[in-house]
């Protein structure tokens, strides 16, 4: 059975150092900040569109992730917009601070973040993939049709940018089974 685990920020800290070192070697960036209260990182891959937006639940200043069953850590492949907006491209991965039950509180820690750095990876690989516009060069956002429900790439710097383009076959059944498992 499942538990919630403390994560220690310092733990927390470690993995985003790690993170940091192996994406700025590859010509990627990672920066921290702070919104509202918590601390949220931003890993962005090399010469790409999109990010990795991660809400880590740590509080400012704080020793520990906020209190445990009060939240959970979310990851959010999105795009900048070029008036400074986060908007994401896909649904929020919710990532839960629970480990199962191991002998000692540091397995049950390093448990979770072996999880937690799997999804960072996971949700990393999908920023990669995000198209650009051919117009603007601005991320492309999964989209659907009013008139018939098709789904399409449309511009996210619409209606300033009117860029489309088709959803590949691979690309459409993706997005039905995104939609499936969230």
């Amino acid at each position: 059975m499942a538990k919630y685990v403390t994560i220690p920020s310092s733990r927390m800290t470690e993995l985003f150092e790690s993170i940091r070192s192996g994406v700025t070697s590859r010509g990627g960036s990672v920066e921290s900040k702070v919104a509202g209260k918590e601390v949220v990182w931003d890993i962005r891959p090399p010469q790409r569109q999109a990010l990795v937006r991660i809400y880590t639940s740590l509080g400012v200043g704080n020793a520990t992730a906020r209190a445990v069953g009060k939240d959970a850590i979310r990851i959010v492949v999105g795009a900048l917009l070029s008036e400074g907006r986060f908007r994401p491209v896909q649904k929020a991965k919710r990532v839960f601070r629970t480990a199962p039950e191991k002998d000692t509180e540091e397995e049950r820690v390093a448990f979770f973040m072996d999880r937690f750095r799997t999804e960072i990876r996971n949700a990393y690989a999908s920023a990669k993939e995000v198209v650009a516009c051919p117009k603007c060069a601005a991320p492309m956002l999964r989209r659907t049709a009013k008139k018939d429900e098709h789904e399409f790439l449309g511009c996210s710097q619409f209606p300033k940018c009117g860029g489309t383009r088709k959803l590949l076959q691979n690309a459409k059944k993706a997005c039905r089974a995104g939609r499936e498992n969230n």
